[in-house]
């Protein structure tokens, strides 16, 4: 059994390392009180390029072949989710009517969490916490990569939790992760 996150990035496709899975893994541990490499086998993340590969590729298309092996969750930037539709198809711009309406578009068994704002916002509350100079652009992948890292290499469990603190839609997240990976584990 395993658990599948889709993601919305802007490489997408398979990667070496990425920064968000990485850290979803280890506070996922944490909230477990387990070492990350028990975690690490059982999570698998998928990044799409963008939202609509994501939802009308991913979950409507490829929903069944996912939940074969269990779980699927789907990670969408808050901010940009509107971009799925054109101006004067949008849903009402609250999460319930953008959840119901990427429901109907993709039904299906998975989760659906928006997180708010995006991953950089992410990236910005590791550098608070981590007491790193944030930078003054947007960060290239690479870049948001390395500072997660850092999140996920250097600081201790308790940093990881004032970063999941700042940013409680992280935090549900993780949260909702470690409860299935509980029926995985067992």
């Amino acid at each position: 059994m395993r658990i599948t996150v889709l993601w919305e990035d802007q490489r997408g496709g398979p990667q070496k390392s990425f920064g968000p899975h990485d850290l979803l893994a280890v506070c996922v541990a944490d909230h477990l009180a387990i070492d990350a490499t028990q975690v690490r086998p059982y999570l698998l993340s998928v990044p799409k390029k963008g939202n609509g590969n994501l939802v009308r590729r991913a979950l409507a298309s490829d929903l069944d072949h996912l939940t074969k092996t269990g779980p699927v969750f789907a990670v969408l930037d808050r901010d940009k989710v509107e971009e799925l539709w054109r101006q004067h198809e949008r849903p009402a711009n609250c999460m319930a009517a953008l959840r119901q309406r990427i429901v109907q578009e993709a039904p299906g068994s998975y989760d659906l969490v928006f997180l708010v704002e995006n991953v950089e916002s992410l990236v910005e509350d590791c550098c608070v916490t981590l007491r790193l100079a944030p930078g003054r652009r947007k960060p290239t992948p690479e870049g948001r990569d390395a500072i997660l890292a850092r999140a996920v290499w250097s600081a201790d469990p308790s940093q990881r939790g004032r970063i999941l603190d700042r940013r409680p839609s992280f935090k549900r997240l993780v949260g909702r992760v470690a409860e299935q990976m509980k029926g995985v584990l067992e």
